[in-house]
């Protein structure tokens, strides 16, 4: 037997309504590790601060009426590189550094 997910697109306006969505899936993926409370406390956090950005946008699948995997993101803004402070470029990259601090 073959499932298809459905794919649905959210915006940052949609925020409100599916905040718990997103939170209760990625307990569910990674509920191994909910124990360790700052854990537990990150991804809310995360989910605010891109899901405040204008530009956020998210892709919600369902499969059945119940949510099994999403991807959101929204633009950056120059300067607030997350991933800067995290440990030097794969050796051997090629092109430039985004990181502009």
């Amino acid at each position: 037997m073959s499932s298809t997910a459905e794919l649905h697109h959210f915006s940052h306006y949609d925020l409100p309504d599916i905040r718990q969505t997103l939170i209760d899936v990625h307990a569910d993926v990674h509920a191994a590790r909910m124990a360790d409370e700052e854990f537990r406390r990150e991804f809310p956090w995360f989910v605010d601060h891109w899901g405040d950005n204008p530009g956020f946008s998210c892709v919600i699948a369902y499969d059945g009426g119940e949510a099994v995997g999403f991807a959101y993101g929204a633009p950056g803004a120059p300067g607030r590189e997350w991933w800067c402070g995290h440990p030097s470029p794969y050796p051997g990259r090629i092109g430039r550094p985004t990181c502009t601090r």
